[in-house]
This record gives structure tokens, C-alpha cells and sequence, in this order.
């Protein structure tokens, strides 16, 4: 029987909307799941008759299709299957990170990269997956076009000289012909690869050909 393979994955960044349960804003909190039927507040009766009398109220989970118990200062967060869950204030703060709201039309590309935000005093430019930053200043910008119109062109320039460089040593492998009679196959061959090899990739000290 064979190991499985172990792969390495990395968790994608996903946002998250998030209200927080207070014990007085029922109808905000409802609002926001859709209604009575998805969140309510417990009564007194309920909460003695509940598997725990400290929570007040309760969501429910339609993707386990069960209702959880919510304890006061939890955050009802809506998850990216519509679903809606209790989280506690302190994971919440350990697992996301607030996220810029964007206004579009403005100056700096939010988590998504797909509206502009403007940025906060004192910000980073790290957004909630960690990975987008906010875009250079123009001066910058226009030092980055510089600077990779030069990366092209000396590519270019490197390309082909390569090229040169190949189609003079196939010229002179047409000029010297087949390999002589008696020449061992594989010497003759190894030394035709090095010579390609040092056409594509010259040795440091070498001069290149005219």
C-alpha cells in the first residue's frame, strides 16, 4: 500500500460582512440576517429552557440546518455562502483584519482590486489578504516604465546576439561537413552540443563573436 502524497495548500483570503450582537439591537441584527426567521432574541423562558442560559439569542446555520446559540457581544458574521454563524470578538480580531471600505473613482485599488479606496492616514497599503499594495505615485510609475523599457530592450539585445551566434556556428558546421571517417559518434556529437552550448550561453570570459 502507497503513502499518499502530501500537497501544501494555502488558505485563500476571503472578506467577510460581520454585525455585532449587543443585546438590544434585534432588529438591526435581523435586518442584516433577513429577518426573524434566520435570528431572534430569547426571551426569558427560552433562555432557561436552552442547552445554555448565558446565551440571548440565536441564528441560524443553513448550511448544517441547525440553530446556534448567540451570546451577547458575539459578531453575526455572513459567510461567503450566505450562511451566518456566531463568532466571539477575540477571534474574530485573531482570524480577520478590517477592511477598507472603497469608493470608486478614488485613488488606491481595495482587497479586491476591482474598486479604488483612498488611503488612511498611517496605512500600510497591506489590505486584508496581504498581498495587494497601493499604487506608486506617477513620478514612480513613470521610473518603473523607464526601467522596464530598458529590461526589454536588453533582452532583446541578448536575444539576438544569441541568435548571431547560433546561425554562425551552424554556417560553420555546413562548412566542415560530416564527421570524419573513424570519429567515435558520441565524442563527435558531445562536442557539437558544447559548442551550442556556449553559442545560447557563452562562458563569462569568452568574447563574443564578430
Amino acid at each position: 500500500m502507497t503513502n499518499p502524497m502530501i500537497t501544501r495548500y494555502r488558505k485563500r483570503p476571503i472578506e467577510v460582512d460581520t454585525i455585532q450582537w449587543t443585546g438590544t439591537n434585534e432588529a438591526d441584527v435581523q435586518a442584516f440576517t433577513g429577518g426573524p426567521s434566520t435570528f431572534y432574541a430569547l426571551d426569558p423562558a427560552d433562555r432557561e429552557n436552552s442547552d445554555d442560559s448565558e446565551a440571548t439569542a440565536t441564528v441560524y446555520d443553513k448550511l448544517r440546518s441547525t440553530w446556534v446559540l448567540v451570546y451577547t457581544g458575539q459578531h453575526i458574521v455572513r459567510g461567503v455562502k450566505g450562511e451566518y454563524y456566531p463568532i466571539a470578538e477575540d477571534v474574530l480580531a485573531e482570524t480577520y483584519e478590517p477592511v477598507t471600505l472603497c469608493q470608486a473613482s478614488s485613488s488606491a485599488p481595495n482587497a479586491l482590486g476591482d474598486e479604488r479606496c483612498t488611503l488612511p492616514a498611517g496605512h500600510e497599503g497591506r489590505h486584508a489578504d496581504g498581498t495587494l499594495t497601493w499604487p506608486a505615485p506617477a513620478a514612480t510609475e513613470a521610473t518603473d516604465r523607464e526601467t522596464t523599457a530598458r529590461v526589454f530592450a536588453a533582452l532583446h539585445r541578448s536575444a539576438e546576439q544569441d541568435v548571431i551566434r547560433v546561425i554562425a556556428l551552424y554556417e560553420r558546421w555546413v562548412k566542415a561537413g560530416p564527421p570524419p571517417l573513424g570519429a567515435s559518434m558520441a565524442r563527435w556529437w558531445d562536442a557539437r552540443l558544447i559548442e551550442l552550448h556556449n553559442a545560447i550561453r557563452p562562458p563569462t570570459d569568452q568574447t563574443t563573436e564578430k
